[in-house]
């Protein structure tokens, strides 16, 4: 931010410390600047009092494509079965002259945006979304953005891929876009209640034995990554286990 040094010593020497400096324009500012020096010998030395001479430099500063810039959360919270808000996606290009070419995806699940207004829809499926237009429409759609997990899941993280481009390629190749990746960490969440298949009516008679058609089901637990607990009973018979039955090495019986 120095616009400006003055410097003191001896001729010989000056050179050399002007040779050190480097100058560097201001951000995101390109065209004509101006660069003076001025020497002044501050009248040491002769009648005639201080000489002084100054001399220009112009520099002219072309223009660089700067890359879109995303914002994005490192990771977000994500609840199973549950659609979720993606809080914080925002694009912008300090020197856009044109339009952004904005992309979503993940590899499961699903991603969806209320708000295209304003936007060219390029491709639109359940699982990449990619849009056309300047940043103020595309954070009008990033701030609708939702995630919402498969209905069955194991609860690994699932990797949201943003991507962003406004095509200012140059004569020594295209732009390379930027890229930012959101972790969503899925929990899981026990909002479905398991269910028992069971025979109607059992028929049998009094004095004999009939054994058990049963079937569980359970979405939240779909891999049997924990245990459930299963009572029977009955109002006027006895349940019980046959002599010599072996239980699953999975099966406990709960004496609790």
């Amino acid at each position: 931010n120095v616009k400006g040094i003055r410097l003191i010593g001896l001729i010989v020497d000056l050179p050399p410390a002007v040779m050190m400096m480097t100058y560097k324009p201001k951000l995101n500012w390109y065209g004509v600047d101006v660069i003076s020096l001025q020497l002044d010998d501050r009248g040491i030395d002769g009648e005639l009092g201080a000489q002084m001479v100054q001399v220009e430099v112009l520099v002219r500063v072309d223009p660089v494509n700067d890359p879109v810039s995303i914002k994005a959360p490192p990771f977000v919270e994500v609840v199973a079965s549950t659609s979720t808000p993606i809080v914080g996606v925002t694009v912008d290009d300090v020197d856009l002259s044109g339009s952004i070419v904005f992309e979503m995806s993940v590899g499961s699940g699903s991603i969806a945006t209320t708000s295209t207004e304003g936007l060219h829809v390029l491709k639109e499926t359940t699982k990449r979304i990619q849009m056309r237009g300047t940043p103020k429409f595309l954070n009008a759609a990033l701030s609708k953005l939702t995630y919402t997990p498969n209905m069955i899941t194991n609860g690994d993280d699932v990797i949201l891929r943003l991507s962003a481009s406004d095509g200012s390629g140059t004569a020594s190749g295209p732009e390379v876009p930027t890229e930012v990746n959101v972790t969503l960490r899925l929990s899981t969440l026990n909002n479905v209640a398991p269910k028992i298949t069971l025979p109607y009516e059992v028929v049998m008679n009094e004095g004999t034995t009939h054994p058990f058609d049963m079937n569980i089901h359970d979405i939240d637990n779909i891999d049997g990554a924990y245990a459930v607990k299963v009572v029977i009973s009955a109002v006027y018979g006895a349940i019980r286990i046959p002599d010599g039955a072996i239980l699953p090495k999975n099966i406990q019986i709960d004496r609790d």
